[in-house]
Parts: structure tokens; C-alpha cells; sequence
């Protein structure tokens, strides 16, 4: 395979935002025309798989974060390729054991309607795994294009899906479960053609000794667990309506947070990329860096909220059943001001600084805190929008911990970005209750835009004469 020069970051941004916008429109025909194909129940189901699917990552136990944090940063024609060879063959021989014994124990112990679900999720796990093992060579290696292909095929596929399903009158989630392991089946050969070259017998076999095996594990693992820690702070919420609401009230709930993954699907994009370009900044710059990229992410979900207010109209049109979604809807979006900005960067600071062990204390007490929140909300209000509200008070909490322990070790500047999260999410709340929605949504965005004007005036003004500059040189070049 030949060796692609290293993404500057710039480039990396936009072929994982150009791959995203295709993801987009998949997400948007998943979020809108799923639910609707499948019914409420089936699609019930079938959140109920995501939902356990997205704690299956566990089962590479940190191997696989640990070859990203190990080798993060270099050029693929910098890795010992007989190396990574046998740490492959030994991926794969884990993760197909660990699937070959879940589907086991499931056939013997589980016998109603969650035998077929578990089953598929145990085939899903070592094709997701493997996905992932090679999506995080790419990004530690910076072969963006690699990794935006893969998103870009795989979303073309999920559309494909949906269509033949449309047109065959398919409306059983075990056939969407179904092909949905065949299209990430799919990618999965991909990586195997792309990353041959680490895949094939080794061309000189090496002794690799058990220690070193055990060093990914060791230095992967904190990160694994702080990754998991992250997934359970964002799902209790769904955890706890899935155990204490029937399939339908998990259904509408998960809806909204479909409608939410639309606009996470944008702020991927910059999580992706930060990583390895992160770990090459000086460090004696996260203090502007750091606080410049939260209030980055924080505008842009600040505009994004406006996607409420349209919502709100569309959804009581299209998906009637799925009405009672508003409202969590409209509980859960300002959180993702929040949620994002841990997500997409500090979690990529902690990494960067090697604390993926402090990050993990961290989510633990935020874990704690969010379990006892949400059922304290459930046992006194006994509804969905009680959950919602408490899973946004608990990603709050989550913020400040992280904030805190970010002011007292860098010296982080934090006032700013936590004005602008209160502030949005006070205004958009307040105008989101009020009955001319979209007179109301108009209103919401221009405050906003002015807040932005009002405080980057002296930036704007400098990128406009800039710009102006460049026009006048073109000018006179021309002339």
C-alpha cells in the first residue's frame, strides 16, 4: 500500500465534513423515514439494539485504543509492518472467539423475543470492533481519506437500505438489523483490502512477547474505560426509560434522540481530526487553544438549535405518533452544547495530556451523580420529560467537574464559554415554550447571530479587511 503524506488540518477537516454532509442526509432519512417505516414498536427494537450495541466496544478491551495511543502521530510508512500484522491476526482471533462464545451462551439461556436481537448483536460486535480497530489506525495515522470514504460508502449504503425497504414494503426491524450488519460487513472488507499489507502472514515472523501485548492493554484500557464512562454518562437516561417505561415511551424517547444525532453527526467531524493534531501542539497552548475550541463548539450548537423550531411544525405532519418526542426533544437540545464540548474536545485534551485515568474518575463520579439524578426524577415525577430534564442537569454537572479540574491544573479561561452555554440554552428555552414558533425560532437566531457579531466584531473586522486586501491586489494584478 502506498503511503499517504499526512492531512494538514485544514484538509483533514473538510474531507471528514464533505463525508459527513452524505452522512447527514442518511441520518436524516434514518431519523425521519425509519421510525415511520417501522412502527413504533419495531423501531423500539431497534434502539433497543443500537443501545446495547453501543456498549459492545468493551469487548476489545482496550487493545485497539491502545495501538491509537501508542502510535498516534507517526506516517503509515513509520510502522513496523510485521509487527501490526500479528497484532491483527490477534484481534481477529479474539474478536471472532468472544462473538462465537456470546451466540453460544445466548442459544442456551434466552428464549423470548430478545433471542434473535442478541443473537444479531453478538454477529454485529466483532464487525463493528474490527471497524473500528482499523478506523482508529487510520486516525492515529492521519489517513483521513481512508476513514471519510468509509463513512461516505457506509452512509450511501444505509440510504440504499431504506430505499429498498420503502419499495419492498419492509417494515420488520430484524430484516433492518439484518442488513445492516451486511453493509458494515461490507465495510469491514474494505478496511481488510485497504490494510491487506498488515493483514497477510508476516513476511518475517517476530517474536512478539507477551509484555508487549500487555503494554497496549495497560495503556489502552483507561482509555477504554474512559470512553465507556462517556457512552453511560450519555445513554443513562435512555437506560433508565428502557428498564422502567414500556417499549413504546423507549420508542418516542429514542426518537428525540435521533432527531439530536443529526446535528452530532456535524460535530464529528471536528472530534475526528483533533486528536492527532492535538498531540503535536505545544502544550504550553492549551490554555487559548483549549478554551477557542470549546467556544467553537459551543456557537455552532448554539446555531443548531434553531432546528427545534422547524422541527416542531414538521414532525406532527409527518410523524404524528412520534409528537410526544417535542418536547424531550426540546429538554435534550441545549444539552448538546454541553455533551459536544466534552466529546469533541475536552475528552481529546485528557487524551493529548495522557490523564485518560483522571478522565475516567471523572465520568465515574458523573455517572454516579447521573443514575442518582435520574432516579430521583423518575420516583417523584413518574415521566419521560422528568428523565430528560434530569440527563441535562447531569451533563451540567459533568461540564463543571471537567471545567473545574481543567481551571485548577492549566489555568483554562472558562467564563466566556460557560455565559454562552446559559445564557443560549436560558433564551431557547424561554422562546421555545411560546406558541408563534416560528417567529419565535426567527427571534432566537438573531440574538444569537448579534451575540456572535458583538463579540468577535474586532475578528470579523479584521477578516473583512483582510479580505478586502486580497480583493484590491487581484485588482491591480489584473489591471
Amino acid at each position: 500500500m502506498n503511503d499517504l503524506s499526512k492531512d494538514t488540518t485544514i484538509t483533514a477537516v473538510l474531507r471528514i465534513a464533505s463525508s459527513n454532509i452524505i452522512k447527514l442526509t442518511s441520518s436524516i432519512l434514518i431519523a425521519f423515514l425509519l421510525p415511520k417505516l417501522l412502527g413504533v414498536e419495531d423501531f423500539g427494537y431497534y434502539k433497543i439494539f443500537l443501545l446495547y450495541a453501543t456498549y459492545m466496544g468493551i469487548f476489545h478491551f482496550g487493545f485497539a485504543d491502545g495501538i491509537y495511543l501508542e502510535y498516534g502521530g507517526l506516517n503509515y510508512s513509520e510502522l513496523d509492518l510485521n509487527r501490526f500484522r500479528i497484532y491483527t491476526r490477534f484481534f481477529i482471533k479474539i474478536q471472532t472467539m468472544l462473538s462465537l462464545i456470546g451466540v453460544t451462551i445466548v442459544l442456551l439461556l434466552v428464549k423470548n423475543e430478545y433471542l434473535i436481537l442478541l443473537i444479531m448483536l453478538f454477529i454485529y460486535i466483532p464487525i463493528i470492533n474490527l471497524i473500528n480497530y482499523f478506523q482508529l489506525i487510520s486516525q492515529a495515522v492521519s489517513r483521513f481519506k481512508e476513514y471519510s470514504n468509509r463513512i461516505l460508502l457506509l452512509s450511501l449504503l444505509n440510504i440504499v437500505i431504506i430505499a429498498i425497504m420503502i419499495l419492498m414494503n419492509i417494515s420488520n426491524y430484524k430484516v433492518y438489523i439484518l442488513f445492516l450488519i451486511i453493509i458494515n460487513f461490507i465495510i469491514l472488507i474494505g478496511y481488510f483490502y485497504t490494510y491487506r499489507n498488515i493483514i497477510v502472514k508476516p513476511d518475517h515472523p517476530i517474536l512478539i512477547k507477551k509484555r508487549e501485548y500487555f503494554n497496549l492493554f495497560k495503556i489502552g484500557i483507561p482509555l477504554l474505560l474512559a470512553n465507556l464512562t462517556s457512552t453511560l454518562v450519555l445513554t443513562v437516561d435512555r437506560q433508565i426509560v428502557e428498564i422502567f417505561f414500556d417499549l413504546v415511551d423507549f420508542s418516542v424517547y429514542s426518537f428525540a434522540y435521533s432527531m439530536l444525532a443529526i446535528i452530532t453527526t456535524l460535530v464529528s467531524a471536528v472530534s475526528i481530526v483533533i486528536y492527532p493534531i492535538l498531540k503535536n501542539v505545544d502544550k504550553s497552548n492549551i490554555q487559548t487553544t483549549y478554551s477557542k475550541l470549546i467556544q467553537l463548539i459551543v456557537i455552532f450548537v448554539m446555531f443548531s438549535l434553531t432546528a427545534y423550531f422547524p422541527l416542531k411544525w414538521i414532525i406532527p405532519k409527518f410523524l404524528p405518533e412520534y409528537s410526544e418526542s417535542l418536547t424531550i426533544f426540546m429538554i435534550a437540545l441545549p444539552g448538546l452544547m454541553i455533551s459536544s464540548s466534552i466529546t469533541a474536545i475536552k475528552h481529546n485534551f485528557f487524551k493529548v495530556l495522557n490523564k485518560n485515568n483522571h478522565y475516567f474518575y471523572i465520568a465515574i463520579l458523573s455517572i454516579i451523580i447521573s443514575i442518582i439524578l435520574n432516579l430521583i426524577f423518575y420516583y417523584v415525577f413518574l415521566t419521560k420529560e422528568a428523565i430528560a430534564v434530569s440527563s441535562v442537569i447531569s451533563l451540567f454537572v459533568w461540564y463543571i467537574i471537567t471545567e473545574l479540574y481543567m481551571i485548577k491544573f492549566y489555568k483554562v479561561k472558562w467564563k466566556k464559554n460557560i455565559l454562552l452555554i446559559i445564557f443560549s440554552g436560558g433564551l431557547f428555552y424561554g422562546l421555545s415554550n411560546l406558541q408563534n414558533y416560528i417567529i419565535f425560532g426567527f427571534i432566537y437566531f438573531t440574538v444569537v447571530s448579534l451575540i456572535i457579531v458583538f463579540n468577535y466584531r474586532s475578528k470579523i473586522k479584521r477578516g473583512y479587511r483582510s479580505l478586502l486586501k486580497k480583493r484590491n491586489w487581484c485588482d491591480k494584478y489584473e489591471k
